[in-house]
């Protein structure tokens, strides 16, 4: 064999090394692409529960700061000319009075609306008295958006009767003689799973009752004792 044909041999590949160097490139490439796959698919599943614990943690605000805290706080109805309790339960919208467990330029109380729109679940809130039997758009509040991706959302009102806990769609004071024991929110998502949320409102008919009047000094006042409330988990 010549020199020239043995320089050419000691510069190059041969078919084996190519070969060999082909099948490690395509174990590195393979590697590569599951390790890819394998993060793209924790990232969304990590995204996935993110999203999952933001909505849940929202909701257990207004489960515990709101429906637990319900109140029957009662106000002047000036068409009937009556005092009336601050509460219109739908099956779909609630109106309520919630009492705040501490307070300071926030006040006593918040006054809530809560009611979904398009897929949005939607919180209406005032310091000052939010009432169902006035135009919404003539009273002062402010907005809050609670979550998103809401398909249904649907209130059940709890009530103790011959010695039973009665639920219903709808909360009639007139029939129910007040104020409901409980109150259950059930939340349908769009990516078709449920889940609901039950409280035990902080004052019921049958120990509580707050009344307003007019002080001497012509101000409104509020006054007395809130009923034990007791947390449902959520279910």
């Amino acid at each position: 064999m010549t020199k020239s044909m043995k320089n050419r041999r000691r510069h190059g590949f041969s078919l084996v090394e190519v070969i060999v160097a082909t099948a490690l490139l395509s174990l590195v490439g393979m590697i590569i692409a599951v390790s890819v796959h394998t993060f793209n698919r924790s990232y969304s599943k990590a995204q996935k529960v993110s999203q999952w614990l933001e909505r849940n943690q929202a909701l257990d605000r207004i489960a515990e700061n709101t429906l637990r805290s319900a109140i029957p706080f009662t106000w002047p109805n000036t068409d009937t000319g009556e005092d009336e309790i601050v509460f219109e339960g739908e099956e779909n919208e609630l109106w309520l009075t919630a009492q705040n467990r501490s307070y300071g330029k926030q006040g006593a109380f918040r006054f809530v609306r809560i009611y979904q729109e398009d897929d949005q679940l939607l919180c209406d809130y005032s310091t000052t008295p939010l009432l169902p039997w006035l135009e919404l758009e003539d009273q002062e509040y402010e907005t809050e958006l609670i979550t998103d991706g809401v398909m249904q959302i649907s209130f059940l009102y709890g009530d103790y009767e011959d010695n039973e806990l009665k639920w219903y769609e709808n909360w009639d004071e007139e029939e129910h003689d007040g104020f409901p024991l409980a109150i259950q929110l059930t939340v349908e998502w769009q990516d078709g799973t449920k889940e609901r949320w039950l409280r035990r409102t902080a004052g019921t008919s049958t120990n509580t009752e707050y009344l307003t009047g007019t002080t001497p000094g012509g101000s409104t006042s509020s006054s007395g004792n809130s009923g034990g409330g007791s947390g449902g988990g959520r279910q």
